[in-house]
């Protein structure tokens, strides 16, 4: 797991990765994050020899790395993980904007260079995420 300053974030969030970006914003004390955070390993796995990404950035305060690096192990979460290391909630919320609150979960998809093609607030419906993925113009569901 690597940490993030809030350049890094920002860099991440405008996805220069050539790949269709599925950015999940989770931390370890609050259950509904713990509770679906294995469907994101399971979409990983499912497109992840396409043109897809997973990312997960822990929100958990910095001292806190060990406790976040501990849970994404126990997960098997072979993806780039990463943990914000900043203490400042709301520079944090400016850098990731779409009309965030600070709440989490928060689900972003985004397509090469940075526009968010689906924002999700709250926990995700699996299914829902899925199609979402193959609805995209860069994915389909044909591979």
């Amino acid at each position: 797991m690597e940490k993030l300053d809030l350049d890094k974030l920002g860099a991440l969030l405008q996805n220069p990765s050539g790949n269709l970006l599925l950015v999940n914003f989770w931390a370890t004390w609050f259950g509904p994050c713990i509770v679906e955070y294995p469907e994101f390993i399971e979409i990983q796995r499912m497109y992840g020899d396409r043109d897809f990404e997973f990312a997960s950035v822990s929100l958990d305060n910095p001292d806190a790395y060990e406790k976040a690096l501990k849970f994404l192990k126990n997960k098997h979460s072979a993806t780039r993980n990463y943990l914000v290391d900043h203490e400042d909630k709301y520079a944090i919320i400016e850098v990731v904007k779409n009309d965030w609150d600070g709440s989490l979960p928060l689900t972003l998809l985004i397509e090469p260079g940075g526009k968010v093609y689906e924002r999700i607030p709250g926990t995700i419906d699996p299914l829902d995420l899925r199609r979402k993925i193959v609805d995209h113009p860069m994915m389909g569901r044909y591979y």
